[in-house]
């Protein structure tokens, strides 16, 4: 499986690329977003429903129990920070 990626600088740069362009997933990196997990996927789900079950989260080693709960109600794949050389293609083909 090869995998192609794009870099959003910031969440309502990436809003406004999911609004434009087709993509197979979204990779959501909570030590780099200024918003929330629910937040972020309640705009995708606007912009293109079909993404919503491909919405990765990349974790850091604490993460907030409202957090975890968004991750966990919503079904959201998830990889650690320090797991992501070993686990990201795994995750990533879950989600096809």
């Amino acid at each position: 499986m090869g995998c192609e990626g794009e870099v959003a600088h910031g969440f309502p740069n990436a809003l406004a690329r999911i609004s434009k362009e087709s993509f197979d997933a979204v990779m959501l990196d909570l030590q780099c977003s200024e918003t929330s997990p629910e937040h972020a996927i309640s705009q995708i789900k606007k912009l293109q429903p079909s993404l919503v079950g491909r919405v990765l989260v990349i974790t850091g080693d604490v993460t907030s129990p409202d957090i975890l709960d968004t991750i966990e109600r919503q079904c959201l794949p998830q990889v650690r920070r320090r797991d992501i050389t070993k686990n990201l293609r795994t995750v990533l083909k879950s989600l096809f």
